[in-house]
């Protein structure tokens, strides 16, 4: 458990914290925490509110402090405990409080370039303070990175992916990545070999749009003559490629095309891209829609 005191308080997610009050209390009753949201009433003496949910009341307790005071503790830090915090004593008919801010170290990723370009290098960049960095691509750790060394150099836990090259300051950590453009794309519905498409008017037919592997994941767009319907389509999880050392993944899209008569004789394809100026496309197939008979 941390104590801590002053105006900016700076805690890790999921620890245990104490608030420390600078107030003696005399009688106990004399002592009120408030807190977010909008400095809401959190205890006052040693009881904790009873209106507040129950999540958060069962991770709130008062310890009583050398000096008298009376301190509140959170467990389990969580986001939403982060905000402005008040200790307020009344005494004699007169008050007196102290406030806090109470702030939440989170870890944040983000990428440079924006858009990974084939042969140069694609870095995820982790910003973080005081705090165990662990990459992953899906389940699998590429490092576990626990602070720096003397040298500036990353201090690693264990094993680690040794297809990169780790960099780290004092602040963030830097993955460097090299991206791998897909080649292909490919256009399959029930009738994988059959073109034109034949779908009766009014009913749906499924097709299936799937890279080659590559990385990172890959962007699908679908096609009907020159209109883009992808907002109908649905991107399916990434697959790890069979062989997936180098971490390359095949993205797939799935499309539920409903037969319009108006469709019939246009051209339906797919596009996918995930390095810039690497798109591919899909061999084109033709739609002939048919009469419905009863």
């Amino acid at each position: 458990m941390q104590a801590v005191v002053g105006s900016n308080v700076y805690v890790d997610e999921g620890s245990t914290v104490t608030l420390v009050c600078p107030f003696k209390a005399d009688p106990a009753k004399s002592i009120k925490w408030s807190g977010p949201p909008n400095l809401i009433i959190l205890s006052i003496g040693l009881d904790i509110n009873h209106n507040l949910p129950d999540a958060q009341r069962s991770r709130l307790s008062i310890s009583c402090g050398i000096n008298g005071e009376y301190n509140l503790n959170i467990a389990n830090i969580q986001l939403r405990d982060k905000g402005g915090y008040r200790c307020t004593r009344v005494s004699g008919g007169s008050l007196a409080s102290e406030d806090l801010n109470l702030l939440i170290k989170e870890v944040k990723l983000s990428t440079y370039p924006s858009t990974a370009v084939e042969g140069k290098d694609y870095s995820f960049i982790s910003s973080f303070v005081n705090s165990l960095i662990e990459f992953r691509t899906d389940d699998r750790i590429i490092c576990v990175i626990i602070g720096i060394n003397a040298d500036g150099t990353c201090k690693i836990s264990g094993s680690y992916n040794t297809n990169f090259t780790y960099t780290c300051d004092s602040q963030r950590i830097m993955l460097p990545y090299q991206g791998f453009p897909i080649t292909s794309v490919t256009l399959s519905n029930p009738a994988a070999d059959e073109n034109p498409v034949k779908v009766i008017n009014g009913q749906n037919i499924i097709s299936t749009c799937r890279t080659n592997a590559g990385r990172p994941s890959s962007k699908i767009q679908w096609y009907i003559a020159s209109d883009n319907i992808t907002s109908s389509a649905s991107s399916q999880s990434d697959v790890c490629a069979t062989d997936f050392s180098d971490d390359k993944l095949i993205s797939s899209s799935q499309l539920i095309y409903k037969g319009k008569k108006d469709d019939s004789g246009k051209i339906i394809c797919c596009t996918a891209l995930n390095i810039q100026g690497y798109g591919v496309r899909s061999s084109n197939k033709t739609i002939d829609v048919l009469c419905k008979y009863f």
